[in-house]
């Protein structure tokens, strides 16, 4: 039988672990856009259609958005069988 100190450390590991990758999408997902975004769409970005950089907030709504379609496109993947 588990201890409470076990099931308390993987109740933790449920949380941490998607917060630490929602996190590290977000900086990685700002990087991305400030590298891409601007080679790929100069003329929207000067024409200021695009913005050349996104804030924090916006990488993280716009990872919210991603991981969102994802699961609902590849939802089949995550069910369990059955």
């Amino acid at each position: 039988m588990d201890s409470f100190f076990e099931r308390v450390r993987a109740f933790a590991s449920l949380l941490v672990v998607p917060a630490i990758v929602v996190v590290v999408g977000t900086f990685f997902l700002t990087i991305v856009w400030s590298w891409v975004i601007p080679d790929v769409f100069a003329g929207a970005v000067y024409e200021g259609l695009l913005p050349h950089d996104i804030s924090l907030g916006q990488a993280f709504k716009l990872n919210v958005l991603l991981s969102l379609l994802v699961l609902v496109t590849h939802a089949d993947r995550f069910l369990p069988e059955g």
